[in-house]
């Protein structure tokens, strides 16, 4: 048998303090045990795939290292004792939630955790196999998160500040954004929503249709500004507590027009956006890289930009596998260039329009290497 493995996959989990316990690797057995941990089982004609999906105990998932067996025949699957039938060619089974050990040994694979019913169960998957292959996909590390904890991750400073800035004419601008159909309701619905200061559990089609329309206004004054900035918060949080929600991949243009629109209005607007956006990319199980390098750059807004844009810099080059030279310009990157959906052009034109403003902050920088790595990475983009 020959195991692949990626040289940073044990010291990954090491350096960030996850459970290793009965750690052992040889040339033909592997056994790892991880704190959190949600396990999917999927198959096709040459090959068993197990992705494991880490995540702390507040739910915030660090990312997703996958096991592959290739050339598998063979195979049985035993549950407690029980052999069962293995799920069908082409199929995801999630089966595992919580405290999860792996085992890899000749021919045989042991995976011992908690069934989505949190019963404790031990599978055994028998096989012969010709190869492991073992890939780390990390999203956010320990220390990251650790850091972003001190920024009081929150929609609600900067959704009721919004809320508490809306009227009736401004949310009329917005219920009349589809040539004025079903206006009334669209009116009723946002009425509620700034009375509560919360989302609706479930939003109707034509009130989601209406804040994605004013989402992409071209706002000019204070007050084009705030609307847009209350309908982008909207589609966001809508996004994050209905799994139903998403509205056409608009999340990313979203997040991005938000950040425009608050770099506009008045700088107590700051320091609420920076909670807001940290709680909305770490409610995020994919950390894209656009959510990140926004964030990296509205840092630059703070009280401290210096020490706020370190921690998320060295989180952007994780994410990106991104080296620097000693003078800070990027050296080489191992991951493919902005792997995530690339926003429409006008959500583009907001990120060039807030990044002049945001870099006008670095001029303040003491740290000339970290502000050159800043400036390599808006190259990066291409902005």
């Amino acid at each position: 048998m020959i195991i692949y493995l990626p040289a940073n996959f044990y010291q990954y989990l090491i350096d960030n303090e996850l459970e290793t316990k009965d750690l052992e690797l040889s040339d033909l057995s592997i056994a790892f045990m991880i704190d959190n941990a949600n396990l999917y089982y999927y198959s096709n004609s040459d090959s068993i795939n197990f992705d494991f999906e880490l995540y702390t105990k507040e739910g915030i998932v660090l990312g997703e290292f996958s096991l592959e067996l290739k050339a598998v025949i063979n195979q049985t699957l035993q549950l407690d004792d029980k052999f069962v039938d293995i799920p069908s060619d082409k199929t995801m089974w999630e089966f595992f939630t919580g405290l999860t050990k792996v085992e890899i040994h000749p021919n045989k694979l042991i995976i011992t955790g908690i069934h989505h019913d949190n019963k404790i169960q031990k599978a055994i998957w028998s096989f012969d196999f010709v190869a492991v292959n073992l890939d780390w996909e990390p999203q956010i590390t320990l220390q990251t998160w650790q850091f972003l904890k001190t920024l009081s991750p929150s929609e609600i400073p900067l959704f009721n500040m919004l809320c508490d800035f809306m009227d009736d004419e401004m949310l009329m601008n917005i219920a009349q954004a589809d040539y004025g159909y079903e206006a009334d309701y669209c009116f009723s619905a946002l009425k509620t929503i700034i009375k509560s200061k919360k989302m609706l559990d479930k939003t109707e089609f034509q009130v989601k249709e209406v804040l994605s329309l004013t989402s992409f206004s071209r706002s000019k004054t204070q007050k084009d500004h705030l609307i847009r900035a209350f309908s982008c918060s909207c589609l966001l949080i809508g996004n994050i507590i209905d799994k139903d929600f998403d509205f056409g991949g608009n999340n990313e243009n979203s997040y991005i027009q938000l950040v425009e629109s608050i770099t506009m209005l008045d700088k107590k607007f700051h320091q609420p956006a920076i909670q807001f956006l940290t709680w909305y990319v770490v409610k995020q199980s994919y950390k894209s890289e656009y959510q990140i390098f926004t964030l990296l750059l509205l840092m630059l807004f703070s009280k401290n930009p210096e020490q706020a844009v370190e921690p998320i810099l060295q989180w952007f080059s994780m994410i990106e596998r991104i080296e620097y030279s000693p003078s800070g310009e990027i050296k080489s990157r191992l991951h493919n260039f902005l792997s995530c959906c690339i926003p429409i052009e006008f959500t583009i034109n907001c990120l060039k329009n807030f990044t002049k403003e945001a870099i006008k902050n670095l001029e303040s920088f003491e740290d000339h290497v970290l502000k050159q790595k800043i400036l390599s990475v808006v190259s990066y983009f291409k902005l």
